[in-house]
């Protein structure tokens, strides 16, 4: 059985901070966080997203797309839309406030990745969340 922890707005950007990363928060001042068993249920549950297609859809409309699905579906408000300045992934908050990556875009589904050294797909540096 997994944990559910209500995190506020401010929980949720120490979180990131810890990664060095800054949000752009909408206006929701709470987020349900689920433990790393529920998560990898979700992206199990998940299918596929549509083919990429440069500029009609690609990675930040896939990423955004997840988030859309994930809050739609299982209520879930805790994971944001990182934007770096090549690509757009997926940040997790989990129960404990640890953080996990994902990428939604690749062809079997969503995948967790980890955080890339500079220059990569998923280097953290500079980057923003959309919560």
């Amino acid at each position: 059985m997994t944990t559910i922890v209500k995190f506020t707005g401010p929980q949720v950007e120490a979180a990131l901070a810890r990664w060095g990363l800054t949000s752009m928060r909408t206006l929701d001042h709470y987020y349900w966080c689920v433990g790393q068993d529920y998560w990898d249920a979700v992206l199990g549950y998940l299918p596929p997203s549509a083919l990429w297609e440069a500029e009609e859809h690609d990675c930040d409309d896939i990423a955004l797309e997840f988030k859309v699905d994930v809050r739609r579906i299982f209520k879930l408000r805790s994971a944001g839309v990182v934007f770096n300045a090549t690509h757009a992934f997926i940040v997790l908050v989990l129960a404990d406030s640890t953080l996990r990556l994902v990428d939604p875009g690749w062809s079997v589904g969503a995948v967790y990745v980890e955080p890339g050294s500079p220059g990569t797909l998923y280097d953290l540096a500079g980057a923003t969340v959309l919560t």
